[in-house]
């Protein structure tokens, strides 16, 4: 887990903090056992970029693997690429922002949106 996502669920106030929260506990969502891992992804206007990370996961995918992307209201069409991945892989999540949020609520809304115990 990273210290980020540590302090998102534990209160620590910065990268420096000791965090020694326990990972977020694994269960039964809906029925399905939740995955282990979430890769969290906050993006803005960099379809290219994001293309090749995406290609980059796809091949290390294994069952307990959630991958969240979270567009931060791009022009680019990133959305419409991000929607193909997750249509052909089920566990690619895509989350598209309304409104643009900023590079620190858009990332804190991912790390949300993550069902994996380590993030």
């Amino acid at each position: 887990m990273t210290n980020l996502s540590m302090r998102l669920d534990s209160g620590c106030k910065n990268d420096r903090s000791e965090c020694t929260a326990a990972p977020r506990q694994t269960g039964r969502v809906m029925g399905m056992t939740a995955p282990l891992v979430s890769i969290c992804i906050s993006t803005y206007d960099s379809t290219g970029t994001l293309g090749e990370s995406i290609k980059s996961i796809v091949p290390l995918a294994f069952s307990g693997l959630n991958f969240v992307i979270c567009d931060d209201a791009s022009s680019d069409g990133k959305v419409e690429l991000t929607n193909r991945y997750a249509r052909q892989f089920s566990f690619i999540r895509v989350v598209p922002n309304e409104q643009n949020l900023g590079v620190d609520r858009n990332f804190v809304r991912t790390v949300q949106h993550a069902t994996g115990a380590y993030a």
